[in-house]
């Protein structure tokens, strides 16, 4: 073997321990960055409870706001009801009698609203968490993924041998 062969395949080697050195301090960083994004995943998943319960005690505020309104709507009407029979004097009118039941009737289905509103965002509220930890427990587990897999890239050995 020639001194050029013997010089050449000692840079070659000596190329291939830094080549190899870099790719392991490369998979190093990814590792590290993958444990990263897996406790800022870990962190939002921990957030969305209280987010969930934030927006849940909205809906009730909400809910409660309105069936005050409701309340208060209701009150005048079944007062105007009350002041047209005793301007009548036909407090037993069929007429009288007739507004009372189409009032509680419209106070009826004011209400199955009232309730069918609050059902919907209850609803919007679960399906938004419910998508939100999905997607965040998927990230989570693609995160581990790559960090296993930059681990295993780390204390791989070159060639075999070191």
């Amino acid at each position: 073997m020639s001194y050029i062969a013997i010089a050449s395949f000692a840079a070659n080697t000596l190329g291939s321990f830094s080549a190899h050195g870099a790719a392991k301090d490369q998979a190093r960083a990814q590792s590290a960055l993958s444990q990263k994004q897996i406790d800022e995943a870990l962190l939002a998943l921990k957030k969305l409870g209280p987010v969930k319960e934030a927006k849940m005690q909205l809906a009730g505020e909400e809910f409660k706001e309105k069936q005050e309104i409701f309340g208060e709507e209701k009150a005048a009407a079944v007062k105007g009801v009350e002041r047209v029979a005793e301007k009548s004097g036909l407090v037993t009118s069929a007429t009288v009698t007739e507004k009372q039941d189409d009032l509680q009737r419209r106070v009826e289905r004011k209400s199955e609203g009232l309730l069918g509103d609050l059902y919907k965002t209850i609803s919007d509220v679960t399906g938004w968490f419910e998508g939100q930890t999905s997607g965040l427990q998927s990230q989570i587990k693609q995160f581990k993924l790559q960090k296993a897999a930059s681990d295993k890239a780390a204390s791989a050995k070159f060639m075999g041998i070191f």
